[in-house]
């Protein structure tokens, strides 16, 4: 089959037409390949692009002998010529030989034929090659199958997948991306190897499943994959809780956003559990910190304006945010709910309210000259921010030094289950004095005293686990 199709043209770069016009003039084909020639078929510009040629790696250094060349991986085949501010990936036609590790091929023989080069490629769409000169050329149908927004795999789609595990999940990521449906064969192939998951780095599952669940149709490929999905995340998760959880997903407003979604998948889950599945996926420390953020703060969304303050003080502007469109997701908040508690924070934001350490009128310094040292300083400085959120002091340096001039610490725990330090800041109704509110009031007194659970002493954040010690003591 010949495969040509000279009548589309793809607008490139002049580096990259730089790169092609000189190989050919050095008498070998040169042809750019993978997604830059799908993104362009498909009418997106490409974010890079790749060009695969018959020059044999030490020929392309004497090609490109005056350009500024970096030899990404020679023994590979690949440089990467540096020009306009653009880095293009130059590699050699190659075959794959046998894959031993489930991920990588024992070694790769150079050839000069493209041909051979896009029979070895994953799927039909990044088998495409489209020369300057020569126009596009598509062997397996690549066009077509954009046409019908079909994902199916080069050749045998269970040799594909035999041959490299990850390829299930980039199936996946594609359809979820580009709105894409894998082909019956490849479904079928899939779930058939789906074992081949358990030989293929954390780093790169969570690279796979970031995309997928960013991509437009996240909800679709979850609720049809999810027990994929499943097998690549922990082979004891229950498909179902992702194939149902990628539902909630269509409550989402934001630009999707892959930790907010994983919580949200496994919401329901226990924390530690939920937890080990996304450290062992080796996220960043930042990635890690909003996960467990979320998880820890779920069913617990602040309602009044303080609660959002004390989140903010916490943690960050963003995650108020964030923590609303995760609790819509889950279902425990309704538009009506979410809207309200997003007009308070934006609310927040906009008359910059004081929301931490940084926003007081005062600093460290300041207090030391108060007689205040070491650990009262911080302290004190949290006492204060405290009282300002609430609204119970205002936010100037008069004011905050009278208050921290009278600061003797901070309020010492009461026997049992311990003291709301919030207890003192209602003496015009409770008396004078630190109550002991968690040994004297129930659930319901709780709350009209102290509106939420950020005001809640941290003992009495879980009403059941309180019972349960109280019931001991």
């Amino acid at each position: 089959m010949d495969g040509t199709v000279k009548d589309i043209r793809i607008q490139i770069p002049d580096a990259v037409l730089f790169a092609a016009g000189r190989l050919e003039s050095f008498g070998y084909t040169a042809y750019l390949v993978g997604g830059c020639v799908r993104d362009a078929v498909m009418g997106t510009e490409p974010k890079d692009y790749d060009l695969c040629t018959s020059a044999l790696p030490e020929r392309m250094l004497e090609v490109f002998s005056d350009c500024r060349l970096v030899e990404t991986g020679l023994k590979h085949g690949t440089v990467t010529l540096v020009k306009d501010g653009m880095n293009i990936e130059i590699t050699t036609y190659r075959l794959d030989g046998a894959y031993r590790d489930g991920r990588h091929p024992e070694k790769v023989t150079f050839t000069d034929r493209i041909s051979e080069d896009l029979k070895r490629r994953d799927f039909t769409i990044n088998a495409m090659a489209y020369s300057p000169s020569q126009g596009l050329l598509d062997l397996f149908g690549g066009c077509d199958d954009i046409e019908k927004k079909t994902v199916r795999c080069v050749g045998r789609a269970e040799d594909r997948f035999s041959e490299d595990g990850l390829r299930i999940l980039r199936a996946l990521r594609f359809s979820s991306v580009l709105g894409f449906t894998p082909d019956e064969e490849c479904s079928d192939a899939a779930r058939r190897c789906a074992h081949m998951l358990g030989k293929i780095s954390r780093e790169r599952i969570f690279s796979e499943i970031r995309k997928t669940l960013e991509g437009k149709d996240a909800d679709r490929i979850l609720f049809r994959y999810g027990d994929v999905v499943a097998a690549a995340l922990d082979p004891e998760l229950e498909p179902d809780i992702l194939s149902k959880g990628g539902l909630k997903f269509r409550k989402d407003t934001g630009k999707p956003e892959a930790v907010m979604r994983l919580a949200t998948l496994l919401d329901g889950e226990n924390p530690q559990y939920a937890k080990k599945i996304f450290s062992s996926l080796k996220p960043s420390r930042a990635e890690s910190k909003l996960f467990s953020s979320f998880l820890e703060h779920r069913a617990d969304a602040p309602v009044t304006e303080y609660g959002f303050l004390k989140l903010i003080s916490r943690t960050d502007d963003s995650f108020a945010f964030d923590l609303i469109r995760y609790e819509l997701m889950c279902g425990r908040l309704d538009a009506e709910d979410a809207a309200e508690r997003e007009k308070t924070v934006q609310k927040i934001i906009r008359e910059d309210m004081p929301r931490g350490l940084k926003d007081l009128q005062v600093t460290g310094s300041d207090l030391a000259g108060t007689g205040l040292e070491g650990r009262l300083i911080g302290d004190c400085l949290e006492h204060l921010l405290d009282l300002v959120m609430r609204k119970a002091l205002p936010n100037s340096k008069d004011a905050l030094m009278a208050e921290a001039a009278r600061f003797t610490g901070p309020a010492e725990k009461a026997k049992n289950f311990g003291t709301c330090d919030s207890c003192e800041f209602y003496d015009d109704k409770w008396g004078d004095g630190v109550l002991e509110c968690t040994k004297d009031l129930d659930e319901d007194e709780l709350y009209r005293a102290f509106g939420d659970r950020e005001s809640v002493c941290p003992y009495y954040k879980f009403y059941d686990e309180y019972k349960s010690v109280e019931k001991q003591n």
